[in-house]
């Protein structure tokens, strides 16, 4: 396992709309994955991303922004 201080390395992908991995990667170093996915959604920006643990998927973050809205939402008015 790569470590930095003791910590797990994870490493944070960019999703671009077209669904192609921007490069490179956001590195970070966190002691469990409930820390590395707080720190993943501080980074939400509009793009959806996705984290991972050398070759394990932690999770996938949609953006807002890729949601399709219909506009008949909750609390959406006209």
């Amino acid at each position: 396992m790569s470590e930095a201080a003791g910590k797990r390395a994870y490493r944070i992908y960019r999703i671009e709309p077209t669904g192609r991995i921007e490069t490179p990667p956001v590195e970070i170093y966190c002691d469990n994955d409930d820390e590395a996915v707080e720190r993943t959604k501080q980074l939400l920006d509009g793009a959806d991303l996705e984290l991972w643990n050398l070759a394990r998927l932690v999770v996938r973050l949609k953006s807002v922004m890729s949601t399709d809205i219909r506009g008949d939402e909750p609390g959406i008015t006209p």
